[in-house]
């Protein structure tokens, strides 16, 4: 397979960037097709990796809550940001699903026993987590097709656009980090209405970062070269290659 090339990374870019559709959290995962990610606002796990973070900054902050609260909590305050017809959004693939097995790696990856310390979250946890937010009446969920074959991971930055994460035979992961910061800043107070301490956005987002670390460790995304998209005060996307993190 031919090395992807800088300038490759960059037409990809230029022909797959699209407004961001707020009203969509789609997983990072690079074999979304685009009328599945509908321009979706990108992160780890989709909708359930948002309630991954809440419940790993909740148990670092000592407050115990059932999954059941937890996702019922996510649900209320996400229905007030998007509406009330909003969808809980997460993915599986099709030959998990037809195993009955997870599919997103994300969630795999942090309900697996053997990466237990790694989540924020005992696997248990994630598991009941996990069972309580695909149950909910409001989870939908977005079968992909196909194995990983990702070629880098695209960073986009602001708060205007996301970016499509496959065409053809390219596919690359995804993240929106100043939307899913925002996001949590966002949902931050409606989630913590009625408890007794109030949880940090700055909690919540390094749980989330640390479960992507993790997520990308684990899935070798981060031995990927990693592009950061911003955009120039014209309005013009401007790309740059980012140094690889140093293992800790």
């Amino acid at each position: 397979m031919a090395k992807i090339t800088k300038g490759d990374v960059y037409n990809f870019v230029k022909e797959n960037l699209v407004p961001v559709n707020n009203k969509r959290v789609e997983c990072a995962d690079g074999r979304y097709m685009p009328e599945q990610s509908q321009g979706a606002i990108r992160a780890f796990g989709g909708d359930f990796g948002f309630v991954l973070a809440f419940a790993a900054a909740l148990r670092e902050e000592g407050t115990h809550l059932l999954p059941n609260q937890i996702v019922e909590r996510y649900y209320n305050a996400i229905q007030q940001i998007r509406g009330e017809d909003t969808r809980l959004y997460y993915h599986t693939d099709e030959h998990n699903h037809a195993e009955g097995k997870i599919g997103c790696g994300h969630a795999e990856k942090a309900t697996d026993a053997a990466n237990d310390g790694m989540y924020g979250v005992r696997s248990l946890e994630a598991q009941n987590l996990y069972q309580t937010f695909a149950r909910h009446p409001s989870s939908s969920i977005t079968i992909l097709n196909g194995h990983h074959e990702e070629k880098g991971v695209l960073q986009v930055e602001g708060k205007s656009h996301s970016l499509n994460s496959r065409k053809h035979k390219n596919m690359f992961f995804v993240v929106t980090p100043d939307m899913i910061d925002h996001l949590i800043d966002t949902l931050a107070p409606i989630f913590s209405q009625g408890l007794e301490v109030p949880l940090d956005p700055q909690d919540i987002k390094d749980s989330y970062e640390m479960q992507q670390d993790a997520t990308a460790k684990l899935l070798g995304a981060d031995k990927l070269p990693t592009y950061k998209v911003g955009f120039n005060n014209n309005g013009h996307f401007v790309m740059e290659q980012l140094p690889k993190k140093k293992a800790s």
